[in-house]
């Protein structure tokens, strides 16, 4: 399987070892879901996982180092979540992330380490923001 498509299904969060068999997942979508509550290893076997969408959702946090071990992740999307601020450490080495949608959320601050390691960041998407 390389696509899972999973919006609208009411989930209230994503849990340790939901994903382990999918080791070849390419792109996962969660958006338009409850989730609250996302486990800190609940992606850590989606190594070849390009794009991740959690957008339209209720999370307020992130796990630190939720998104450490997806090493090959291009699109991430976590906006119109009421996210207030993001863990020091989130993403590590993301050598391929060209672009991050974080729009209409809670965040008022975003500290500068947050962008560190990621060396393909063409697009940053933060508006609607306070």
């Amino acid at each position: 399987l390389e696509k899972l498509v999973l919006y609208c299904n009411r989930l209230s969060s994503v849990e340790s070892g939901m994903f382990d068999s999918l080791k070849e997942l390419l792109e996962l979508f969660l958006h338009s879901n409850n989730i609250q509550f996302i486990a800190p290893d609940a992606f850590h076997c989606l190594h070849k996982l390009r794009s991740l969408t959690l957008s339209r959702n209720k999370l307020e946090v992130l796990p630190p180092g939720l998104f450490l071990h997806l090493h090959h992740l291009s699109k991430l999307t976590l906006s119109r979540n009421p996210l207030k601020s993001l863990p020091e450490v989130l993403f590590g080495e993301m050598k391929h992330l060209g672009s991050f949608w974080l729009y209409h959320t809670q965040l008022a601050t975003i500290p500068d380490f947050v962008f560190s390691n990621l060396p393909k960041l063409e697009l940053l998407v933060l508006i609607f923001n306070p």
